[in-house]
């Protein structure tokens, strides 16, 4: 069986999410390299699933569906529709993670999980992979809070 192509997720892609989403694309890119998931593929966990690159939980799936019309077919299949789910989710999350005494990066880490032990887990994940890319200088500027 011949499969369509998938779609790769692009820098423009990511900005773009970004926008509609209004969502920092660094915050999506740094997601989206923790997590690091499948296009296609969902991984089951203890009573859901995480599915697609930004590893979506399928928790969500519901309120995706009713809030922005994301089919579960667009967040499993689709790299974008995945993005977009995950931008808005993190939205959502920074909303009431902007309001904690947080930095950025454990604001962003709010996106897997509230709870201290597994969000401080996230949020050194988080900061491994900024490491990659940011310089020292641009890098102590999101620790402020």
């Amino acid at each position: 069986m011949d499969l369509p192509p998938v779609e790769p997720i692009t820098y423009q892609m990511l900005e773009e999410v970004s926008q509609i989403t209004q969502t920092p694309v660094l915050g999506l890119y740094l997601i989206l390299q923790v997590e690091g998931g499948t296009t296609g593929e969902c991984v089951p966990r203890k009573y859901n699933s995480d599915c697609g690159p930004f590893q979506v939980n399928t928790m969500h799936f519901d309120e995706l569906h009713s809030e922005f019309g994301l089919t579960r077919h667009n967040i499993v299949s689709s790299t974008k529709g995945n993005a977009l789910a995950a931008g808005a989710i993190l939205n959502r999350k920074l909303k009431i993670c902007i309001k904690r005494n947080y930095d950025w990066f454990g604001r962003i880490a709010c996106y897997h999980n509230f709870n201290a032990p597994h969000r401080d887990r996230y949020r050194k994940r988080l900061i491994e992979h900024a490491k990659l890319i940011l310089t020292d200088e641009q890098l102590a500027r999101y620790f402020v809070k």
